[in-house]
This record gives C-alpha cells, sequence and structure tokens, in this order.
C-alpha cells in the first residue's frame, strides 16, 4: 500500500531516475523552440497530489488508477519512446496541502503537467497559470469549466451542472410532481450540482423543496435526511460517498422512507458505497458513463479485463481491481497516454492543444455508446447512460443521454 505523506515515485528503472537528476544537462526548457519544462529525450515528469490520507481517503485510489496505466505504458516502452515519471503527494484534501505540493511538483520536480483531485485544486490554478503547467483535474466543479480565464486548466470529470441538468430534467419526466430533496458535500461540488439542477428544472424551481449538506468528516448524516423528509421531497439528488452515503441509505430503510434516489456518478461505485448499504441500495438511480468494475456484467469485458490484468501486474494493492475510483484513474491515465502519443515533442502549450481537440475518442472504461469528445468547458465527458441498481448489478437503460443534443451545452 502507498503511505500517506510520502512522496511517491513511479518509474520502470534507475537509468530513468540518473537521467532526472541530470535535468540541467538533458531537460527542455519553457515553450520555445519546440521544447518543454519537464520532458527529456527519454522521460516525461509528471506530478500529482490526491487524497491518501484524510477524510476523503478513499479518492486516493484516483492517483493509484493513474499510476497503473503509467506503469502498464512504461512497460510497453513509454510513450514514443520516453518513460513517465509520476510524482505523487498526499494532501489529505487540505488545500494548503494541496498547495505545498503543487510548489514542490512544479519548482522542484519540474513537473511537464500537473494532476490532481477536487474543489481544492481551484485554489492553485492562478499559481498553475502563473507558471503555464498544464493543470488536469479530477472534479465536476462548474468554475473548472472557466477555460477562457484559466488557460491551463482542464478537468477531467464531467462539469456536475451538465449531470445535475440532465438528472432533473429525467426526474420531471418521471414525475411531473416530484419534490427534490438535495445532500452531498458542504462545498462547491454540491453548489455546482445545484446550479445544474435549477437549470434543468427549466423554470420549475419550486420543484427543489430542500437542501441539506454536510462537511467531508461526517459520518452520520440520518439529521440531513429527516430534514429533506421533513420538507416533504420524494425525489432526492445527492453525492453521497460511503461511509455517508451506505449509512444514509442503511438509514433510510430503518425509517422506512422510500424516495427515489439519484446519486453522483463518481460516487455510485458497488465496491465502496453499494456493497457497504446492501439491499437499502436496490433502485438507486445514477447518471454514469463509467463501467464499474465490480459488476459482474463486465466480466467478459476485453477493457475491463485488461485493467484488472494492469492492477494485478502493477497495482501495490490487488484488491483495488474492483475499485471504480481506480477504474477512473487509470481510464484517465490512458487518455492522457493517448493524446500524448499523438505529440512527437511534448509541449505544455501542445498537450493542451491536443486535449481540446479530442473528437469520438474511445475508452474501454466508458459505458457503451460513449466516445470522448472536447467541448467549449475543457472536458471530454458530455454523455452519459442511465443507471439503476437491481440488487445484483446496474441494469442500463437504452439509449445515450448527450449533453449537447440537449442543448446544454455549445458544441464549440
Amino acid at each position: 500500500m502507498w503511505k500517506p505523506s510520502q512522496r511517491l515515485t513511479r518509474t520502470v528503472s534507475i537509468a530513468c531516475v540518473v537521467a532526472l537528476t541530470l535535468v540541467a544537462a538533458g531537460c527542455r526548457g519553457d515553450d520555445n523552440g519546440g521544447s518543454a519544462t519537464g520532458v527529456t529525450d527519454d522521460t516525461i515528469v509528471i506530478g500529482g497530489s490526491f487524497p491518501f490520507s484524510g477524510p476523503l481517503a478513499e479518492f486516493g485510489k484516483l492517483g493509484d488508477g493513474v499510476a497503473i496505466a503509467f506503469d502498464e505504458v512504461n512497460g510497453e516502452g513509454g510513450i514514443n519512446g520516453r518513460q513517465i515519471q509520476f510524482e505523487t503527494y498526499d494532501d489529505a484534501y487540505d488545500p494548503s496541502q494541496l498547495a505545498s505540493n503543487a510548489r514542490k511538483i512544479v519548482e522542484n520536480d519540474k513537473a511537464f503537467a500537473f494532476i490532481g483531485f477536487g474543489g481544492t485544486n481551484l485554489t492553485i490554478r492562478d499559481y498553475m497559470k502563473g507558471k503555464s503547467v498544464p493543470q488536469f483535474v479530477m472534479a465536476g466543479n462548474v468554475p473548472l469549466s472557466n477555460i477562457d480565464e484559466y488557460q491551463t486548466t482542464r478537468a477531467w470529470w464531467p462539469d456536475i451542472l451538465l449531470e445535475g441538468a440532465i438528472t432533473a430534467k429525467h426526474v420531471l419526466e418521471d414525475n411531473p410532481n416530484a419534490k427534490i430533496g438535495v445532500t452531498g458535500l458542504d462545498n462547491d461540488i454540491t453548489a455546482s450540482q445545484i446550479q445544474g439542477i435549477k437549470k434543468g428544472l427549466d423554470g420549475k424551481t419550486e420543484r427543489l423543496v430542500a437542501e441539506a449538506p454536510f462537511p467531508p468528516d461526517k459520518k452520520d448524516i440520518s439529521g440531513e435526511m429527516n430534514r429533506l423528509k421533513e420538507a416533504g421531497a420524494n425525489t432526492l439528488i445527492t453525492g453521497m460517498t460511503a461511509p455517508q452515503g451506505s449509512n444514509a441509505l442503511k438509514y433510510l430503510s430503518q425509517i422506512g422512507w422510500n424516495p427515489d434516489i439519484y446519486n453522483y456518478s463518481n460516487s455510485s461505485s458497488i465496491e465502496s458505497l453499494i456493497n457497504q448499504a446492501g439491499q437499502s441500495a436496490k433502485a438507486l438511480h445514477s447518471v454514469q458513463w463509467l463501467k464499474d468494475p465490480a459488476d459482474k456484467q463486465w466480466d467478459d469485458d476485453e477493457s475491463i479485463q485488461g485493467y484488472k490484468s494492469a492492477v494485478r501486474k502493477y497495482g501495490d494493492d490487488k484488491s483495488q481491481a474492483d475499485s471504480q475510483l481506480t477504474l477512473n484513474g487509470y481510464a484517465f491515465g490512458k487518455t492522457l497516454i493517448s493524446v500524448l502519443s499523438d505529440l512527437d515533442d511534448p509541449t505544455r502549450t501542445g498537450l493542451l492543444k491536443a486535449w481540446d481537440g479530442v473528437n469520438d475518442l474511445e475508452n474501454g472504461a466508458l459505458l457503451p455508446g460513449l466516445t470522448l469528445n472536447s467541448g467549449p468547458d475543457g472536458r471530454l465527458i458530455h454523455s452519459y447512460r442511465l443507471t439503476t441498481w437491481n440488487g445484483t448489478s446496474w441494469d442500463i437503460a437504452d439509449g445515450v443521454i448527450d449533453a449537447f443534443e440537449l442543448g446544454l451545452i455549445d458544441k464549440g
């Protein structure tokens, strides 16, 4: 297992480490004349900061997944002959620690690009912009879509505003008399989700009857559930992770309250949420875009089997093969590898331009019928499938739900 508060270096040979120690002699400069900081003829240095400890340590598995994807490509010869050196640090989901890690990665490690998790990354956008470092964030916060002002920041996860709007539209189609209650982490991500829900309600904002956010370190949110029930909600749109989510689902079963529940896609993992909730999770809905490797319907899926093989070969914790979060990080890593592979001589501006030019890129971790497409929000994921937990697997509704086709975002 990776230990918290420890610098983690992923390389495949001592030669790569030696090459980086000779950075003054062999490393390229800033983006001019087709060169870039963090790139040599043999290596590409990428930095990362994740919550390997703290209240959201579960999301540290994202960093593990990225590392596995990078180790896998390194084992296959690298990207156009270059090995990825992945420098990662623990931030415990603390903005101040994240800022410290970012400085280490940019100023000491001389990284070509940076990868992070969560809305805390909003606090370092100005720094990354000032240093001209591509910043890739695994988060759905609306402000991360502002690439006009923050030209070096891109988000891997879809904008939760779009997911919130799509969910709200479906809720009203399914139940025009729905009374919606919302709960999730008391931060910008839930605020972003609520913004999307109001957009999806298309003027019928009276349908949103209550909001009950909770702090990340609060494990018992039965009080929040009671507030939503007392407000008359019969439908919940939530961003619940484990253990809060699994405890809340069990509590609703105990009190006999059975609202329709639509949980955030990136928090609806079988391994971390569903299994802990047991039968209390039955009939849980989610608007999803990523396969769940713990779902038996993917047992014979070539892409998922390839991912699990990579976890067994390169992962520090083999049990993570069933983690949707690990797959999530792996899927991002594979996407970044694909984008970098198109750059014979990688530069930071070239990387961002290539990311923004992605069109119908396939990724085996996505649900059937979905591909990656760039948009004016700097993101690649704009389509979903409606799913419902049947007690043993995710039922996937027919049809792709596309934010472009719904007019929720312009193609650009």
